[in-house]
């Protein structure tokens, strides 16, 4: 006679049963925790601040935070980030993508972005797993502003530290270029936003929170992950 096989919350999907420790999970995901655009809010006053005389520590910072209301050259946004999306209730858990980051200025003068997401290992936070998601394509508004359709993300398992099981979901993405921050040669360094949607399978759910894109100076040491947008860190490893 064959050996019973028990439910597990890391069997791949689909399943049987939704195991306790998914429920668990998806509780925490839709619970009605602090508004996640509260800090997208702070991060867009905070950055809007610095007009007028400077100190020399002001300058300092200055020097690594842009608060114009001009778009980045499209050069200068260009680029491979880690992408940290993190989501109400479990913000300390998020999932991370590696992003290529492509933006184009057309001769009319409309600005857009194209995004690739390669999943890494919630593991050790550097290992790509998984088909990469995209590329996505966005437009974005004169003022710097841009809300994505909806993006579906297929992340894997080894990816995703909640749920620990291959998922999919469909998330917009809402951010404003025009805060952001560069570094002394206007290379842009980070930039973030909010984000809501949809988790599509193994159950459905709704979803929202933030994410953050870092700029990924050398492929072989990633910067430690932060989930919003006043540079919150991630939960350790």
């Amino acid at each position: 006679m064959p050996a019973a096989v028990s439910a597990s919350p890391f069997s791949p999907s689909p399943f049987p049963r939704c195991p306790r420790a998914l429920i668990a999970v998806l509780a925490a995901l839709g619970s009605a925790c602090a508004d996640p655009g509260a800090k997208f809010d702070e991060f867009l006053a905070r950055t809007a601040d610095a007009g007028g005389e400077q100190t020399t520590e002001q300058e300092d910072d200055a020097a690594t935070s842009a608060s114009d209301q001009t778009l980045p050259d499209p050069e200068k946004l260009t680029g491979t980030y880690l992408s940290v999306t993190s989501f109400t209730g479990a913000p300390l858990s998020p999932i991370l993508n590696r992003l290529e980051l492509t933006a184009s200025r057309s001769g009319t003068g409309d600005y857009a972005l194209s995004m690739r997401f390669q999943p890494l290992a919630f593991a050790d936070r550097m290992t790509q797993v998984g088909s990469p998601s995209g590329p996505f394509e966005t437009a974005v508004q004169a003022d710097g502003e841009y809300i994505t359709d909806p993006l579906r993300f297929d992340t894997p398992g080894r990816a995703n530290p909640l749920l620990m099981i291959d998922s999919l979901s469909d998330l917009s993405l809402h951010g404003a270029l025009t805060k952001r921050q560069e570094d002394e040669n206007g290379k842009v360094t980070f930039f973030c936003g909010t984000l809501s949607g949809q988790l599509v399978t193994p159950l459905t759910q709704t979803l929202t929170g933030t994410f953050t894109a870092q700029r990924i100076g050398d492929s072989s040491d990633y910067p430690e992950p932060v989930i919003n947008c006043s540079m919150d860190p991630a939960g350790s490893l």
